[in-house]
């Protein structure tokens, strides 16, 4: 998707431990270092895509390499981590805004 700033299957490949391969564009840089933990493309070149591909299907120890770096790295951007993380930037105590959300936006409506 063109206005997808971080496409999630690339956290999810971290996730499951595989590297990915995905285009060198908006965010995807800030997660996935080429190489290293997956493999980036220049957008709409579909010859460095296969190539990234055929690289990956024909090179077993750099694929396990970068699998092994994406499960080293797979904390960093679990749901549970993530969420944390926004709410200390927002200063949100967590069980606070979790209160929140029980009682303002799960309770129903009581009509006056």
């Amino acid at each position: 998707w063109r206005s997808e700033g971080q496409p999630g299957i690339v956290v999810e490949s971290m996730i499951a431990g595989i590297p990915a391969i995905a285009t060198n564009y908006r965010s995807v840089p800030e997660v996935i270092t080429h190489q290293v933990n997956g493999l980036l493309v220049e957008p709409h070149n579909s010859f460095d895509l296969a190539e990234a591909i055929r690289l990956v299907l024909h090179n077993r120890p750099l694929l396990l390499q970068m699998g092994r770096r994406n499960w080293e790295m797979r904390t960093q951007y679990d749901t549970d981590t993530v969420i944390a993380q926004l709410l200390r930037i927002l200063n949100v105590d967590a069980a606070a805004a979790t209160e929140l959300q029980t009682t303002e936006f799960l309770a129903p409506k009581v009509a006056k």
